[in-house]
C-alpha cells in the first residue's frame, strides 16, 4: 500500500517546507545546477499542468535518469502522491 499524505512525515507542509525538510537540496538549488538541475531550470523545461506534474511527481518518487543527464536521481519512495505533486508544483511555480 502506498503512504499517504497523512503519513509520510511532511502532513500540513508546503512544497517549499518539503524541499527543506528532505534531502532536495543536498543535489539541486533553487538558481544553480548542482549534481542535479536548478529548479528555476526545470521550472523553465516544463509547463505547469497536470500531465507534467503527474509525470514529474512520479519521477520524484521513483527517481530515474536521462531527463537531464547520466547521474541517477535518488527515489523518494516514501513521499506520498501528493506531497511529491505539492514538491513539483512549488518548483514549477518559480518559471522566470
Amino acid at each position: 500500500m502506498a503512504p499517504t499524505a497523512l503519513s509520510d512525515g511532511y502532513e500540513g507542509m508546503t512544497g517549499l517546507d518539503v524541499t527543506a525538510k528532505s534531502d532536495c537540496l543536498t543535489c539541486h538549488s533553487v538558481s544553480e545546477k548542482g549534481i542535479g538541475p536548478s529548479y528555476i531550470s526545470i521550472a523553465n523545461k516544463y509547463d505547469s499542468n497536470a500531465i507534467n506534474i503527474d509525470k514529474l511527481a512520479k519521477k520524484l518518487i521513483n527517481g530515474g535518469s536521462g531527463s537531464w543527464g547520466n547521474i541517477p536521481m535518488t527515489p523518494h519512495s516514501s513521499m506520498s502522491d501528493e506531497t511529491a505533486k505539492s514538491v513539483i508544483k512549488f518548483i514549477l511555480s518559480l518559471k522566470k
